[in-house]
């Protein structure tokens, strides 16, 4: 009998070890009791048991957990899977796992002040990201209008995920809005091909224009409206519009090819450019280095150098541009052209002169008033002066200036005696300094003529004598030909080259003293040259290419 007891505790404990190793123990395992099973911003979940057991193990997943061995409670803080493992009477059981959420609620993001411009202001709730809402004032919409300055709260959740947010902020009504108006730089309406600058007056944080820009000021070259929004520190804006306006553009000059480049200049000189038809003004501008030097409004397309401000200086270089002026409109600036001044002249540096080889050496002028001599002309010379000598005694009898170089006898004073021979030499003011006189030359005066002169006189136009003459050589000519025009007119002279059948092949423009060389791209052939000015002069030369 005995022995049959002791073979039922042993069967008995045979049983218990063989539960234990297959985890199920004789005692009812609980199920884990969640309280706010969603991790909201932060809140963490309560889970717990009964305080039944000897030993609690806490897992995530299968990390286990590190609290102590005691602790049937647990704030949970991360999402995801938790279960314990139990122990009690030295037999290990584990509870079922539960899931602990915790979803992502957008937090509310107003600055911790809102401005309004004026007495009242609409705060908006994102209804994409919120579907209930509780704010200060117990309204449950999605927007709220304040109508006084102070502190304004507002809460919002998510019905599905049992989980919301909160915040709290300072209305502030009434604040200033902002002023702005557009300026302009330069002339609007504009030229094609050309712009204008617009800016945002007065300063403010931010800016924005119809053209996508962000800056205080934007250059356009196109028409249209154009609008730009300010908003200052507050938030609050403001707008101006302004209205570009582009007409076609006068045609740009520039100076003329005599002077572009010519680095041969004094004080004195007068620069011309390319006359613009209908203009009625030309704006000169200087620079040097690149750096702004003068301007010049001339009513004609030449100015002289010393009547610019400040004037340039000999031994310098400038760079010059202009613009004409037709219609109510300014044009373009046309290509840079560069001059320069030559050193300062001295009266052995100045160019020498003296009477043209036809004049030289002839021995029978007339006295009247068409008869004169010419002297070689010097680019830029403000003015000539003939010396009479006489030329037995060589004693100086008599002297003229001019700024031609061009000597009427009957001009000269005293009056010349005849018949009579004289030496005659030629100076020329250069830049404001007499140079020397050339070589001379012996001229003879036999006697008065009433009649026409023996040599040509000059175009006799509205009442005034106005020399002018005009050469070709070499003519005939193989490669290229140079026109020389002389005139005491100051108005340009148009040249017009004909073949033998009419057509036109050639026609430039040149200033009153001037030399061009042409011909280059001419057929052989017979040519005739014709030149003209304003001033009604006209004449006409063959021309022959070898």
């Amino acid at each position: 009998m005995k022995k049959l007891y002791l073979l039922k505790i042993s069967l008995i404990l045979f049983v218990l070890s063989h539960l234990k190793v297959q985890g199920q123990c004789a005692y009812p395992i609980p199920t884990i009791n969640v309280v706010n099973g969603v991790i909201c911003n932060g809140s963490p979940a309560i889970l717990s048991v009964p305080d039944d057991y000897d030993a609690y193990q806490w897992y995530w997943g299968s990390v286990p957990i590190p609290v102590a061995a005691d602790t049937y409670g647990y704030w949970a803080v991360v999402q995801g899977y938790y279960h314990l493992e139990l122990v009690l009477n030295g037999c290990t059981s584990q509870t079922a796992p539960v899931y602990i959420s915790a979803p992502l609620v957008q937090p509310i993001n107003f600055p911790d002040t809102l401005y309004s411009c004026t007495d009242s202001l609409v705060i908006q709730m994102d209804t994409l990201l919120y579907d209930n809402f509780m704010w200060h004032t117990g309204e449950t919409t999605s927007a709220l209008t304040v109508h006084q300055s102070g502190w304004v709260g507002v809460g919002a959740g998510i019905d599905a995920l049992s989980c919301g947010v909160a915040d709290t902020f300072w209305v502030e009504l009434n604040r200033p809005s902002p002023t702005v108006s557009i300026n302009v730089t330069g002339n609007n309406p504009f030229c094609q091909d050309s712009s204008i600058t617009l800016e945002a007056t007065p300063v403010a944080n931010q800016y924005s224009w119809n053209t996508g820009d962000q800056t205080q000021s934007i250059t356009v070259n196109a028409g249209g409206n154009y609008i730009v929004t300010v908003t200052n520190f507050y938030g609050c804006t403001a707008s101006d519009t302004v209205l570009a306006i582009v007409v076609p553009c006068p045609p740009s000059t520039q100076l003329s090819s005599l002077y572009c480049p010519n680095y041969g200049l004094v004080k004195t000189s007068a620069i011309f450019c390319d006359p613009v038809q209908g203009a009625t003004q030309y704006e000169w501008v200087f620079t040097q280095g690149g750096n702004p030097f003068a301007t010049k409004i001339t009513t004609n397309p030449f100015t002289v150098l010393h009547g610019v401000s400040p004037a340039p200086q000999f031994g310098n270089v400038y760079q010059v541009q202009i613009r004409p002026y037709v219609g109510g409109q300014w044009g373009a600036f046309g290509a840079i052209c560069e001059i320069g001044l030559v050193p300062q002249p001295t009266p052995a540096t100045v160019p020498l002169t003296q009477l043209r080889s036809e004049d030289c050496g002839k021995l029978n002028y007339r006295f009247n008033a068409n008869n004169r001599i010419v002297a070689i002309p010097v680019f830029q010379a403000i003015a000539y002066e003939f010396e009479f000598k006489d030329a037995i005694t060589n004693i100086v009898v008599a002297t003229y200036s001019s700024p031609f170089p061009v000597c009427f006898f009957n001009m000269v004073t005293p009056t010349l005696t005849f018949p009579a021979q004289f030496y005659v030499s030629v100076r020329v003011n250069y830049g404001g300094v007499w140079g020397y006189y050339g070589n001379s030359c012996l001229i003879g005066i036999i006697g008065i003529n009433k009649e026409a002169a023996e040599n040509q006189p000059n175009e006799l136009i509205g009442g005034k004598n106005i020399l002018f003459e005009a050469s070709l050589y070499p003519n005939p000519f193989d490669q290229n030909v140079t026109v020389s025009v002389l005139s005491s007119d100051k108005d340009m002279i148009l040249v017009k080259v004909f073949d033998v059948t009419g057509k036109q092949v050639d026609e430039f423009q040149m200033q009153p003293t001037e030399s061009k060389v042409v011909g280059g791209n001419y057929e052989s052939g017979l040519y005739i040259v014709k030149l003209s000015a304003t001033s009604g002069i006209n004449k006409t030369l063959k021309l022959i290419k070898n």
